[in-house]
């Protein structure tokens, strides 16, 4: 929880002020940042076709979608190696004895990813690590309660007629880690460093509307969260907006759905108090610590003018809630470089090329005539339509000529665009179908699977980025973030048919929802996302199987090891065949425990199956399809009473 006392702005003699110190840094990132930011808005305007400057009238202006088509391609695949799988990550102890744990907090943070957003988000992070270099997030806890209403259903007490009536009550409506893409003109790291963890600090600018902050600063005692000064927001309130904050804000161009106020919708309203928040965490001078020793904090300055937070870091894991994503990482800089950099003056060239053949066209359609003025041509008929006649007085030779352009090398136009094109492909390493060169009509199926492994290994190396800089340390964050703030015990349900039996171990499962307490919680456990481990061609991996499968029958003591019903479960996935409960019908272990729970017998333990682990007597294996047990009629991912934490 953030300190809600009142921010302690004392300091030795000498030493900065925080909101010196603050400005000094932000406009030192600012300097020193400045010419990558102002490459991204042109970067931005060529991924989306748009046309800068003023352009003749009667030329084409016209842009090719090849980059858009490279771009989003690759956020495609890339989402379906990463994000195809459930559960997103996998975590491991440190001994058997730790394998049940470590798969409730494996559920658990799994699920609180999906209910923070993840996919979707994810997009944005692989599409921004493709614009610009640099994608950029940030983590924290989010509480959330509204004033709703639901029907309830009440009795008579005499007369037992049943009847309804409508309840408002105070509910929780999320209640778990929240992570968000920052846009990266907001995110001002410290120049010279390369990670986000090695830097000493960081500032983040967002805005907030100025009722937003008056509900922020309200002490804990009137029933406010206490983030900000309250002293700090009446001071704030009484002074004017600065001209340069306003026309930063009136002509700042959003390059993404910002995740806090988009600037211009906020611009248009009639009502609006945007305010400026430029928000530093990291480490300070020890003089300007209160007490001399706790120097990693988090300050926030409103509208350049006002200090209304100076707290410690409110984090037990001590770290800047940041982290960043880089496609290509560059080996002496923080942001590194994207699809769009590395092509872009490609894709300029193939517009300036097409447009020039479309002029031509346009001239070959519509020609130009040269006349004789000493004629009396009226060039009102000059205009042409199909079937049109100009009458003249003589030979129209002598009063008017076409002139007939030379169009005979209009036709390279179309091979320079192919050639940039096949340039782009091996640029970005992104190309339709995967397919590099032609194949020859005797190319065999494995022949083919092998061009088509080794032209995957860039994008399976972009992806093994993305899970080592932003999808294993989320999931990390999660953990961290639970431990702090998840209110135990926790439970989470098993949905589907295999709530009842372990359709890989055949264990039965315990039918009530499994708990997680704090001695789930404070395990560490290694995170590792399971996407870039999967073979990215699900036709490759479908032959793999098929080939798997003959090998194991070949050989009668390996088809005596095989556990045959994880076995075609799996396969039967590999196929994309959504009925495999239908197609595979109960092992007679699995149905004498079907007939057990029935009966009300509880044959398993949690020890043995209650979170779905199987048993080590019948092979390994897991299970998926979970999600958080609702609460109050929306899915929680806690229930603590507070807000948000550090965001």
């Amino acid at each position: 929880m953030l300190d809600s006392s009142r921010p302690d702005m004392s300091r030795s003699a000498g030493a900065p002020s925080p909101l010196e110190l603050v400005m000094s840094r932000w406009n030192h990132s600012k300097n020193n940042y400045n010419a990558h930011f102002i490459r991204t808005g042109r970067w931005y305007d060529l991924f989306r076709g748009w046309s800068t400057g003023t352009f003749q009238a009667f030329r084409n202006n016209v842009s090719l979608p090849l980059l858009f088509s490279t771009v989003w391609t690759d956020v495609a695949r890339k989402m379906n190696i990463s994000f195809g799988v459930w559960p997103y990550v996998s975590m491991f102890g440190y001994g058997p004895e730790d394998a049940q744990a470590a798969r409730k907090n494996e559920l658990l943070v799994s699920a609180q990813m999906r209910d923070a957003g993840l996919i979707t988000k994810a997009a944005d992070m692989f599409l921004l690590g493709d614009l610009y270099g640099t994608a950029i997030y940030r983590t924290g806890w989010l509480h959330e309660t509204k004033r709703l209403r639901r029907r309830e259903a009440e009795y008579a007490p005499m007369s037992g007629t049943r009847g309804e009536r409508i309840v408002t009550e105070n509910r929780v409506t999320f209640d778990g880690p929240q992570w968000d893409v920052i846009d990266i003109l907001d995110f001002f790291p410290q120049p010279g460093v390369r990670e986000i963890k090695d830097m000493d600090w960081v500032i983040h600018r967002y805005y907030l509307d100025l009722d937003k902050i008056d509900q922020m600063s309200k002490p804990k005692e009137e029933g406010g969260p206490g983030e900000f000064d309250r002293t700090a927001f009446l001071e704030l309130k009484n002074k004017s907006l600065l001209r340069e904050v306003e026309r930063e804000f009136n002509t700042r161009t959003n390059l993404i759905r910002s995740p806090f106020v988009e600037t211009e919708t906020k611009k248009m309203e009639r009502y609006a108090k945007p305010v400026e928040i430029l928000e530093m965490w990291g480490t300070v001078p020890s003089e300007m610590s209160p007490d001399g020793f706790i120097t990693e904090r988090v300050i926030s300055i409103a509208n350049r003018q006002v200090c209304l937070r100076n707290t410690p870091n409110p984090f037990w894991h001590g770290e800047k809630p940041f982290g960043s994503y880089s496609p290509l990482r560059d080996p002496h800089f923080f942001h590194g470089i994207g699809k769009v950099e590395s092509v872009e003056k490609l894709q300029y060239t193939m517009n300036r090329i097409a447009n020039q053949k479309l002029d031509a066209l346009d001239i070959f359609l519509d020609p130009v005539f040269a006349y004789n003025r000493q004629a009396g041509v009226d060039t009102r008929n000059l205009y042409m339509r199909s079937g049109k006649l100009v009458g003249v007085n003589g030979n129209p030779a002598e009063s008017i000529m076409p002139i007939i352009p030379n169009l005979s090398q209009i036709q390279n136009a179309y091979q320079e665009v192919e050639f940039l094109h096949r340039m782009m492909q091996h640029g970005t390493g992104i190309s339709d179908g995967l397919q590099t060169e032609q194949s020859s009509g005797d190319t065999t199926a494995r022949e083919f699977l092998a061009r088509q492994e080794s032209v995957s290994v860039r994008l399976l190396l972009e992806s093994r980025f993305a899970e080592e800089m932003w999808i294993e340390p989320l999931a990390d964050s999660f953990v961290s973030l639970n431990k702090q703030f998840l209110e135990t015990p926790k439970e989470i349900r098993i949905l589907g048919t295999n709530a009842l039996i372990d359709p890989i171990s055949g264990v039965p499962l315990q039918p009530e929802s499994v708990p997680i307490d704090l001695a789930d919680l404070n395990h560490n456990y290694d995170v590792r996302a399971r996407g870039a481990t999967q073979t990215i061609g699900k036709a490759a991996r479908q032959q793999n199987m098929v080939l798997l499968l003959n090998a194991v029958q070949a050989n009668p003591f390996a088809m005596q090891m095989v556990n045959w019903t994880a076995f075609f479960r799996d396969m039967f996935a590999t196929f994309e065949m959504g009925n495999i409960d239908e197609l595979l019908q109960p092992s007679p272990q699995q149905q004498a425990a079907m007939m057990s729970l029935q009966q009300g017998a509880l044959p398993g333990s949690p020890a043995q199956g209650g979170m779905g682990m199987p048993n080590p007597g019948m092979g390994g294996g897991t299970v998926d399809l979970m999600s958080l047990l609702p609460q109050g009629g929306e899915a929680q991912t806690g229930a603590i009473e507070g807000t948000l934490s550090g965001y």
